[in-house]
């Protein structure tokens, strides 16, 4: 799927074989030592949200928001705003952490998604830490996603992009070849941890967690952007979503 307009789509849907296994992953959890073992993939996620807090001053942090030092109603300063920014603000009406979030908004039935990017400042390996919570209107659109996380080429909605993640019409969580790492229901919160490695030239190494349980790993080719993408890119793609606590560290 190939995004067109502003936002409105997820990038092209990777080619070549994909590994998608409940292996792999660090037994390190975003916040402390994981409780369980790692489910299966397409196993139901289970809402856990404890030893989930906001982990201020970790050691290998290269930047964080929580969105708590900009003004409700506002866009915040350090992000770059894109498509419908009409409706896209720091909001207090939800958070994971603190009292405020950013909500991204994307028209319904439309391609106009709500868009934000900040510069990663980080190189590989490195891990991608956010929550999600998203909203409930009828969506339905040519392309009926709620929010999703990528990597982005660039500031504009036309850059080349990497689709991490993005939660679906049918309330699947799914990666962007389409395999499933768990069911999610809106209006509720979802940690979403993601492991972004280059073992080689050729290939790219993503890990997932989400609520503190590893659920999948995949091995994709390396896309001829590979070595292009600059910002962490956070989308609502029809509907509403908040996000909160995003943080990039550096993870050898």
């Amino acid at each position: 799927m190939k995004r067109v307009a502003l936002c409105a789509g997820l990038g092209a849907i990777l080619l070549a074989a994909v590994l998608l296994i409940g292996l792999g992953c660090s037994n390190e959890s975003a916040t402390g030592p994981e409780t369980g073992v790692s489910p299966a993939v397409n196993q139901a996620v289970t809402t856990v949200l404890s030893d989930l807090e906001f982990t201020d001053g970790y050691p290998w942090g290269v930047w964080q928001d929580d969105f708590e030092d900009y003004e409700v109603g506002s866009f915040p300063s350090t992000w770059i705003a894109d498509g419908n920014t009409a409706t896209s603000y720091v909001d207090d009406y939800v958070s994971f952490d603190g009292d405020q979030s950013l909500r991204l908004y994307g028209i319904p039935y439309a391609t106009w998604a709500g868009c934000a990017y900040k510069a990663l400042n980080v190189s590989p390996p490195f891990e991608i830490r956010v929550a999600v919570y998203n909203g409930s209107e009828a969506i339905g659109g040519p392309y009926p996603d709620r929010g999703s996380i990528g990597l982005l080429a660039g500031t504009h909605w036309s850059a080349p992009e990497r689709t991490l993640l993005f939660f679906t019409k049918d309330g699947k969580i799914t990666v962007a070849d389409w395999e499933v790492l768990g069911d999610y229901n809106t209006e509720e919160w979802y940690h979403i941890r993601i492991r972004y490695e280059r073992p080689n030239e050729t290939e790219v190494s993503l890990r997932y967690w989400i609520n503190n349980r590893c659920v999948g790993s995949q091995l994709v080719p390396a896309s001829s952007h590979e070595n292009d993408f600059t910002h962490l890119e956070l989308l609502s793609l029809e509907g509403s979503a908040w996000f909160d606590a995003v943080e990039v560290c550096s993870r050898p």
